[in-house]
């Protein structure tokens, strides 16, 4: 199975090529590019499951592999951890004509854009996803952006990617924090863009004893965030005007999600469930200021709901750290 979409944003495109064995693929037309080093940035988790086997089939194609593996979650998102990896990377001489692989979930995409977008002024930039929640949202954004000291996505740019590759494998390793992550950014996908899909969304994700994550749900889910995002992208790529429908849920979501990175090490909640509560949130907010009805507010808590049911703002929130946030 070998699929190829095009995403429109602005007057740009970027081919996102899915299906299994990707990386053969990949390898082929980043040699065919030009580019022969790579900087590889991946996770330890994800590494140990599949780092091996990608980096033997870059190097097949006679691709030289620089890997930087860092550890995983939010606190790899930071100014200290770009500086080691660019220093890394010039290191191992990779060059003005060589690429970035992001090779990961959200935070390994940020983290390797802004390396991308850091280095000799900007190189290329290949997205390998990992997870839903960055194969279906975060890479289709051409922002890159790692945390400050007192905040999420402080110190950025914008960065295109060359090209997209996303294994339909991959997406099957996910945890259940990961796959309702990526879930309910679609959610948002529908709620805020196009309300058709819910229930598409609804049939392939409600079920809670569903068995592991299918080719076609994954194959469903790519191709609706696509279609949702290059609506509004197409004509606003800074995503500055009408694309600011992609942050519903993010403002109350981010003050959770930094709240979390402050008292637990281990992020209970991923970004994707912080934007689901954070949804419920603003939803409420809108009702309440006349910008919703009662029915659609109704609508965004059976999504929401049935999509992650035991999701529960977590102990350590409090009204006075959102405030601050």
């Amino acid at each position: 199975m070998y699929e190829t979409l095009t995403f429109l944003s602005g007057d740009r495109t970027v081919e996102y090529h899915f299906g299994v064995e990707i990386a053969r693929y990949a390898a082929r037309d980043m040699h065919a590019d030009g580019v022969r080093r790579v900087f590889l940035v991946s996770d330890a988790d994800v590494y140990q499951r599949h780092g091996s086997g990608q980096v033997e089939q870059l190097q097949a194609r006679g691709l030289h592999v620089v890997v930087f593996i860092v550890p995983p979650g939010e606190r790899s998102k930071s100014m200290p951890v770009v500086t080691e990896g660019l220093e890394k990377l010039f290191a191992g001489r990779v060059c003005r004509s060589d690429a970035v692989i992001a090779f990961g979930g959200g935070v390994v995409g940020n983290l390797a854009g802004t390396i991308a977008g850091l280095a000799f002024r900007g190189i290329r930039l290949y997205h390998f996803p990992t997870t839903y929640m960055a194969a279906m949202d975060s890479v289709l954004s051409f922002k890159q952006a790692v945390n400050g000291a007192t905040g999420k996505n402080q110190i950025g740019l914008y960065r295109q990617p060359a090209a997209i590759y996303c294994d339909l494998d991959w997406l099957t390793t996910q945890r259940q924090r990961d796959i309702d992550s990526g879930v309910l950014e679609m959610a948002k996908n529908c709620l805020a863009i196009e309300p058709e899909f819910i229930d598409e969304l609804e049939g392939h994700f409600t079920e809670r004893d569903m068995p592991a994550v299918t080719h076609s749900a994954s194959a469903w889910l790519l191709k609706a965030s696509l279609e949702c995002k290059s609506r509004v992208m197409m004509n606003d790529p800074h995503e500055k005007r009408g694309a600011l429908v992609l942050e519903y849920g993010h403002t109350a979501g981010h003050a959770i999600e930094f709240n979390e990175l402050m008292h637990n090490e281990d992020l209970a909640l991923a970004h994707g469930q912080c934007v689901g509560l954070g949804m419920l949130i603003e939803g409420r907010i809108s009702y309440e200021r006349g910008w919703l009805t009662n029915e659609e507010l109704s609508i965004h808590a059976r999504v929401i709901r049935g999509l992650t049911p035991d999701l529960t703002i977590p102990p350590t929130f409090d009204s006075a750290s959102y405030a601050e946030a």
